[in-house]
């Protein structure tokens, strides 16, 4: 996923995306963040799909993210799942794989999720 760096807050790193605002935990220490420079990232979510705060969508909902005082709200879709994985979609170009203990969502629901942003990683390639 491309970013650009808006600000940095210690480890915090605030960006926006192609579909909104994201914040978490910069993972790199050979390449540095810095403001006003865009990066392409991979973002990893440090906690199983069965701890996360969601909600299911009714509609089909549209690719979207947003920080708020620590939370990161995520909306996207699932675009595939195994048994121990969920391929969660967030854009275009950007999937999150999340663990499960049991895969207790179907191909194409749409999930509004809640995150804190100290359990987003951002690693920078």
């Amino acid at each position: 996923m491309k970013v650009q760096v808006e600000r940095i807050d210690g480890n915090e790193v605030f960006m926006t995306t192609s579909v909104g605002f994201i914040s978490g935990i910069w993972d790199s220490k050979e390449i540095k963040p810095e403001v006003g420079y865009e990066f392409y990232v991979e973002l990893d979510i440090d906690i199983a799909w069965n701890e996360i705060n969601k909600t299911l969508l009714q509609n089909d909902g549209a690719y979207w993210v947003n920080t708020n005082e620590k939370k990161v709200i995520i909306q996207g879709t699932i675009d595939d799942f195994e048994e121990d994985m969920i391929y969660f979609r967030i854009s275009r170009d950007c999937l999150i794989m999340l663990n499960t203990d049991k895969a207790s969502c179907l191909k194409n629901e749409w999930y509004e999720l809640s995150v804190d942003s100290s359990s987003i990683r951002i690693t920078p390639f």
